[in-house]
């Protein structure tokens, strides 16, 4: 099980690119902030759960 959450966790960081970074992996991602100035601002997506949640509790 626990090569098993590792491999996974290596994949998700280091190989599988994503919409919200531009397709770049998140290691990437990290790589580029931790070499530069000012680090890339990426947008974070809403979250429809935590805002029907806000409609309805926090009115």
């Amino acid at each position: 099980l626990r090569s098993a959450i590792d491999g996974y966790m290596k994949f998700y960081a280091e190989e599988r690119p994503q919409d919200r970074f531009h397709c770049k992996t998140p290691s990437e991602v990290r790589r580029e902030a931790l070499g530069s100035e000012t680090a890339t601002q990426y947008p974070i997506a809403e979250n429809k759960r935590i805002e029907a949640y806000k409609a309805k509790w926090c009115a």
